[in-house]
């Protein structure tokens, strides 16, 4: 697996920065992450259901970014819940992994991620990117790590080789039950035209 190296910074950055620094002095309840928060459903749902942890959430597209904002101040605007928008790369770095001292994560949440099923698209696959090593360096011994795909092939890559590139190992491997709520649009989608949908969670050892 390559070094993990976050993106340069730009001032935006250092904006969204010094936002999230400020909202995660304000409480020490356990911190989630989530990655590639979409529309934002299942972030309010989580804020909403679980009031006594936080949970960070990052959508790199505008578009995006901006119906999950509006979604979260349509919703209250939960105080344990932040959404922003940028690349969760670079912060993961300089929150948890450089200078500053954040709390440990609890947990991260990774919800459909684009498969990239070309060969030539390999290194954008979760089980070859080095933010995966990171993330699973972020997370505290017996934090978890979720990831939900579609893709059978996506979750069978991920299951064979994250536990041998990182220092996480398989908790539980499922099959979503159609009957189950759905967390995202897109799980909602694909069990409503009957795909199968799949789950991984990986623990820190």
């Amino acid at each position: 697996m390559r070094a993990f190296k976050a993106p340069p910074v730009n001032d935006k950055l250092a904006g969204e920065f010094s936002t999230i620094i400020n909202w995660l002095k304000k409480s020490a309840t356990p911190l989630y992450l989530e990655i590639g928060c979409g529309v934002g459903l299942h972030p309010i749902k989580f804020a909403k259901s679980n009031p006594q942890f936080r949970l960070l959430a990052f959508e790199r597209t505008s578009e995006k970014f901006n119906k999950a904002h509006q979604r979260f101040i349509n919703n209250g605007s939960p105080e344990n819940l932040l959404i922003i928008h940028g690349d969760a790369s670079f912060f993961i770095d300089e929150l948890f992994l450089n200078k500053i001292k954040s709390p440990a994560l609890d947990g991260v949440f990774i919800l459909y991620p684009n498969p990239y099923p070309k060969n030539s698209q390999a290194n954008l696959r979760l089980a070859h990117m080095p933010l995966t090593h990171a993330l699973a360096k972020a997370l505290k011994i017996n934090g978890t790590l979720v990831l939900a795909s579609n893709k059978s092939d996506y979750i069978d890559e991920a299951h064979e080789l994250i536990p041998q590139k990182t220092p996480l190992k398989i908790l539980k491997k499922r099959r979503i039950d159609a009957a189950e709520t759905p967390r995202t649009h897109f799980e909602k989608k694909y069990l409503g035209r009957g795909e199968d949908c799949f789950e991984l969670i990986f623990t820190r050892k």
